[in-house]
């Protein structure tokens, strides 16, 4: 049985539905991405300034971090996926005490470039620290 969705998860969701760009959801630029996941369209920008915005309004602590990047992981759509990237990049006092085994799991549905891509927004060294 798949856990609930993450509350912050399915606030990051809605919004990304919410502000989803339908001219741009087409099967081309899933193609192009390397996607199977349902794609909203919105440019990675937007996306992030969304993010961040929320999470300003919205502050995390390492438990919730860590149970929302898991979430966020498991979701059916491109921006979940590259927002669990989004978080990485933007939590490094988080980051540094993540274990290797739980990134691991972060990347069990990925595919494609672009998931590839806008997810290692880390470096090794990042996760030396806790291996």
């Amino acid at each position: 049985m798949t856990p609930p969705l993450h509350p912050h998860h399915l606030a990051l969701l809605k919004i990304f539905k919410d502000n989803q760009d339908i001219a741009c959801n087409n099967a081309w630029v899933q193609k192009y991405l390397g996607t199977t996941k349902t794609f909203y369209g919105l440019k990675t920008g937007i996306k992030i300034k969304l993010v961040k915005d929320y999470f300003k309004a919205n502050p995390l602590n390492f438990d919730q971090y860590q149970k929302l990047l898991l979430s966020l992981s498991r979701g059916s759509s491109f921006e979940e996926l590259s927002t669990v990237g989004t978080l990485l990049g933007n939590y490094p006092q988080f980051r540094h005490q993540l274990d290797p085994a739980f990134v691991d799991k972060l990347f069990d549905k990925v595919e494609g470039w672009a998931e590839t891509d806008v997810t290692c927004a880390f470096t090794a060294d990042d996760l030396l620290d806790n291996f």
